[in-house]
């Protein structure tokens, strides 16, 4: 500690935004982290609306992922294969969903590296050395990926930087809380937005709690109109009746026996005995405060950009607006592509690289707009048919795996390590048979569908217009 102390003041790091009190005192830490992370968890579970909006970004962000091994080497199938055993092993795919839907709803997650220790390494590894002089392979290490409760996780930290953090456990009423301290490279903290100066991440859910609360009190006041609320679905106003005279009590036999279960509720009642003014009562069978309900919705998606058309309950106004040119969905999906790339720059510093030697990559499962990917596809495939070509004129071919990688758009690099020698082949000369007609170079990249249905909105417009003559009118 005294010797980080020093190394940070020679380095002259520039100081954390925290009072004295908050950077000096863990359990000053612990109260102001632990405590908003626990009630906005809480908000966010008990709310549908947010519940389902949190679920679908953080499947958004989860996603597919491949690995691609660091260096280009005999053994980076070998590495990548250890790396997709590793995770069908310890269900991975189903911890990441759970770290990223943490970090959203409480604004930071943590994920716990679990490991063999290094007495336990050392011998391991000293007995496949035995058998094999060259063995470096360290992957054995890693046992297991758990993701820690975010609600019970505080960031220990100093005047300059995080030093560790610890986990803490209520008691029972009365019973002591039970902490445990957790080292810092063993643990990986993920934050999507941290604000400048702090280490605890923030999640744009802190600006809404009391919308979240307001949403409960919505349901609640359902709740008990549908339960305890007794709406009576007429008025009986008799004139110059007395509550004391037989007749009254005559009236009030008749109504009693009328409303009595079984009886027909829709039926002509004939009252006698004095003048009645009958009044229906306006009944309220729709949802109360919908619009309200609605608009908090929307305004809880549009806090993580979330697309209104991918929402199940929102305003008329944003149902009605239309988004012709895919904007909103471009911008969510460029947010969405950010965070995966936080996401997976700590996975491979922290764990996949120092201890697999591969990459974790996101696979991109938005196409913006399926005519543009289409062409891009094209373009791809015509400067590989370009290149292999010059390639074949100098005894040169690609690597399958590289074809392969460039086909699908995983990786359009090039290197002379991506080559091979090859036969020697003559450059082919295109041809004007090879050239794409107006029509289908107008058309290309749309489906057989697509095509139809323009053409035949074509013929329908020269129904009413004509066929056009080049002349504006």
């Amino acid at each position: 500690m005294i010797l980080d102390n020093f190394i940070q003041k020679k380095e002259q790091k520039p100081l954390l935004n925290y009072v004295y009190n908050q950077t000096n005192q863990p359990f000053l830490q612990e109260y102001y982290q632990i405590d908003r992370k626990r009630r906005m968890h809480y908000l966010v579970l008990r709310s549908p609306e947010a519940t389902s909006i949190v679920d679908g970004h953080a499947r958004d962000i989860c996603g597919k992922f491949h690995f691609e091994p660091v260096n280009e080497n005999s053994s980076g199938k070998i590495k990548v294969n250890r790396a997709k055993s590793f995770v069908e092993k310890t269900l991975y795919k189903k911890q990441r969903l759970a770290w990223i839907k943490d970090a959203l709803n409480t604004g930071e997650g943590f994920m716990f590296i679990s490991e063999l220790s290094k007495q336990y390494t050392d011998k391991i590894a000293g007995e496949f050395r035995r058998i094999d002089p060259s063995f470096n392979d360290m992957s054995f290490r890693a046992r297991n990926l758990n993701p820690i409760a975010s609600t019970t996780v505080a960031i220990n930290h100093n005047s300059y930087d995080v030093i560790g953090y610890t986990q803490t456990l209520l008691g029972t009423s009365g019973g002591q809380n039970y902490d445990k301290t957790l080292p810092k490279n063993k643990v990986m903290h993920l934050t999507f937005d941290t604000p400048a100066g702090k280490v605890e991440g923030y999640t744009p859910l802190f600006s809404v709690p009391l919308h979240l609360e307001l949403l409960w009190l919505l349901w609640d006041n359902q709740y008990d109109f549908q339960v305890k609320g007794n709406h009576p679905d007429l008025i009986v106003m008799a004139e110059m009746l007395d509550r004391n005279k037989n007749a009254f009590n005559k009236v009030q036999s008749e109504l009693s026996t009328y409303n009595q279960p079984g009886n027909s509720k829709h039926g002509t009642l004939l009252l006698t005995g004095d003048k009645f003014n009958i009044q229906q009562l306006e009944r309220m069978d729709s949802l109360q405060f919908k619009e309200v309900g609605m608009f908090i919705s929307s305004l809880v998606g549009s806090l993580f950009h979330y697309p209104q058309s991918r929402q199940s309950i929102k305003t008329e106004e944003s149902a009605k607006a239309k988004d012709s040119t895919g904007g909103n969905e471009k911008f969510y999906y460029n947010i969405v592509e950010q965070k995966q790339d936080m996401m997976s720059d700590l996975e491979n510093q922290m764990f996949w690289i120092p201890y697999f030697g591969v990459r974790i990559v996101q696979d991109k499962s938005y196409k913006h707009d399926q005519i543009e990917e289409g062409t891009a596809q094209q373009i791809r495939i015509g400067n590989l048919n370009t290149l292999t070509q010059m390639l074949n004129a100098q005894g040169k071919i690609l690597k399958e795996q590289k074809l392969i990688d460039v086909y699908n758009g995983i990786d359009t690099t090039f290197s002379y390590g991506d080559m091979k020698d090859g036969e020697l082949k003559s450059v082919a000369k295109s041809t004007m048979n090879n050239q794409l007609s107006n029509s289908d170079a107008m058309n290309q990249g749309m489906n057989r569908n697509d095509r139809t249905d323009k053409r035949n909105d074509e013929k329908v417009r020269e129904i009413s217009d004509g066929k056009p003559n080049g002349v504006s009118r």
